[in-house]
C-alpha cells in the first residue's frame, strides 16, 4: 500500500510538474538544471544563487506538519513556495466540516493522502469576500459531490466554489496555481 502510494505521489508530483510549468510559461534549460546543489537542511538551494530555490520537504517534515496544524487547530499551511507565488504546496487537514470557499484567481489540485472526504464542487454560495477574490460561505447550494479517498486528485478550476467535508480525519496536499501566470 505504502508502495502504491508512493509510486502514484511521484506520478501526480510529474504530472503536477508538467502540468505547472505549462501555465505559467516557463522554460527550464539543461545547464541550469545540470548545476550543482548543496543540502541546507531539508531545503536544497543553487550553489551560483543563479537557479530557483530547488525546495524539498521530507516526510518526517510532512509529518510534523500535520501534527503541528492538529495541535494548533489549523486547516492548511504552505510548505513549497508562499501564497504569494504563481504556484505553491500546501498541507492541509480537515477532521471537521470546511467552509465553502471560491478563489477568482487560484486554481486548487487537490491529492488525497489519509482518509476520506466528500468535495463538493460547483452549485451556488451566498458568501462574502473575506480578502481580494477570496470568498466564504457556510455552504454550497446544489453541486456535485466527489468522494476523495487516498492516492485520488482532484482539480478545482478558479471560480469554482468547493467545499469539503471529510468523514472522520482528511489529510490532503494542495497544490494552488494562479490562473494566468
Amino acid at each position: 500500500m505504502k508502495r502504491s502510494l508512493l509510486i502514484t505521489g511521484l506520478t501526480l508530483l510529474s504530472a503536477l510538474a508538467g502540468y505547472t510549468a505549462a501555465l505559467i510559461g516557463h522554460t527550464w534549460s539543461t545547464a541550469a538544471a545540470q548545476r550543482p546543489a548543496r543540502n541546507k537542511g531539508s531545503e536544497l538551494m543553487a550553489v551560483d544563487n543563479q537557479v530557483p530555490a530547488v525546495e524539498y520537504r521530507s516526510r518526517r517534515d510532512i509529518a510534523a506538519t500535520v501534527t503541528r496544524l492538529i495541535d494548533e487547530r489549523q486547516i492548511g499551511t504552505p510548505v513549497i513556495g508562499t501564497a504569494a507565488d504563481s504556484y505553491y504546496l500546501m498541507v492541509a487537514h480537515r477532521g471537521e466540516r470546511g467552509e465553502a470557499e471560491m478563489h477568482a484567481t487560484m486554481d486548487d489540485i487537490f491529492f488525497a493522502h489519509e482518509g476520506t472526504a466528500e468535495v463538493i464542487v460547483g452549485g451556488k454560495m451566498a458568501g462574502k469576500e473575506i480578502s481580494a477574490g477570496e470568498w466564504r460561505a457556510p455552504a454550497i447550494e446544489g453541486g456535485r459531490s466527489i468522494t476523495l479517498s487516498p492516492g485520488e486528485v482532484l482539480r478545482i478550476p478558479h471560480g469554482t466554489p468547493h467545499q469539503t467535508i471529510p468523514r472522520g480525519k482528511f489529510t490532503y496536499l494542495v497544490v494552488k496555481v494562479r490562473a494566468g501566470s
